[in-house]
């Protein structure tokens, strides 16, 4: 496996591709050096390994910082969105 360090071009993704026939891994960060590419159009070139890092990070950030904070939410859906084990699981389930 082969890591591709930081291409600074679409077209220079495309070349490495082309030029580097061992399996290829290769890392995008949202901001970092390396354009986003989505990973179908990197797995039509070759590539067998994308690693985006940043989107855990991201993720993580954007969580509920609360395990009930989908109760409090206006759109929530006791139905469709609560936790299993939630407090309004189980209420549906005694209400049955």
């Amino acid at each position: 496996m082969i890591f591709i360090e930081a291409p600074v071009t679409i077209e220079e993704i495309e070349a490495i591709a082309r030029r580097v026939p061992q399996p290829k891994l290769i890392k995008m960060l949202q901001g970092g050096k390396t354009p986003l590419v989505p990973v179908a159009r990197l797995e039509t070139l070759g590539y067998q390994i994308v690693i985006i890092p940043s989107d855990l990070q991201r993720a993580t950030a954007r969580a509920p910082r609360s395990p009930t904070a989908w109760h409090r939410s206006p759109s929530a859906s006791k139905s469709s969105t609560a936790p299993a084990g939630s407090r309004g699981t189980r209420s549906t389930a005694a209400e049955t």
